[in-house]
């Protein structure tokens, strides 16, 4: 539209084209075909629009394989865990997440025996936890055994359920770490319970020094170290306990004592 000299708004150049506009535009309203027309074709637009906009479903697929011992059906509500055989997770559609025909079950099942005989080959240094308290004294054999933090200072031991040790040290709620050297064969074989020898007499074969806890405290451990209980955690047939480090002590470095396949050997450090 075309200003004026104060702004006013002119009329239009060209007035019959507006008003054949105007016809065309009643004449298409009027006429019923053109409005028949005019509805499949606003019907195929919005058809369209809406394929264009509606977003495609979005599809992820979470595949797994489980084979079973009685029967070969696959399932996926009773997912096991196969060696071998990792489940499949696909995101993706070009990745093939399908099963191959002749999928078949491993042949060897990890058994405790297995486990154990695999666990042989890892050497672990040899340790006497003790402990003493409103329970009485007690000590054991253990290679389950390892450092957790430095801030705060702490380490974990790892304790069968059924034994007398377990029930001491939960009731006690402190032990004491002590590694051997060489040459504490038969210290270790004592407190592992070779020999039937009464808890008191194997203590009293051996000099300790109690620490801040009151734990007995070997005098020719290489290193001991006093522990209250921070934590517990029931795994399997054991309890893994987390202790908070209260004392140290280390002599002069010298052959530790280590358990490789089923028997004793050392390191010189």
């Amino acid at each position: 539209m075309n200003l004026g000299p104060r702004g006013q708004g002119r009329k239009r150049q060209h007035p019959e084209k507006a008003e054949d506009f105007r016809r065309c535009f009643h004449h298409s309203i009027r006429n019923p075909v053109n409005r028949a027309d005019h509805r499949q074709n606003l019907a195929r637009r919005k058809a369209r629009l809406n394929k264009l906009c509606t977003p495609a479903p979005r599809q992820v697929q979470i595949q797994a394989i489980c084979w079973q011992m009685k029967s070969n059906q696959r399932s996926v509500s009773n997912l096991k865990i196969v060696k071998g055989r990792p489940a499949l997770v696909s995101g993706s559609p070009d990745q093939n997440t399908s099963a191959p025909n002749d999928a078949q079950p491993a042949s060897n099942e990890l058994t405790s025996q297995v486990f154990r005989e695999a666990m042989s080959c890892v050497p672990a240094a040899v340790h006497v936890v003790t402990t003493d308290g409103v329970a009485g004294r007690c000590g054991a054999t253990v290679s389950a055994f390892c450092s957790v933090s430095d801030d705060p200072p702490s380490v974990l031991i790892c304790l069968n359920r059924s034994t007398r040790m377990h029930s001491t040290v939960l009731q006690n709620r402190v032990f004491c770490v002590n590694t051997l050297c060489d040459g504490h064969e038969n210290v270790s074989d004592v407190f592992a319970g070779r020999g039937d020898m009464a808890m008191e007499d194997r203590f009293s074969q051996l000099a300790w020094t109690p620490l801040a806890t009151t734990c007995p405290a070997l005098d020719e451990a290489s290193l001991n170290i006093d522990c209250e209980i921070f934590s517990l955690t029931e795994m399997g047939t054991h309890s893994v306990i987390i202790g908070k480090v209260l004392d140290i002590r280390m002599r002069e470095p010298g052959d530790s004592l280590l358990y490789f396949k089923r028997g004793y050997t050392s390191v010189s450090t």
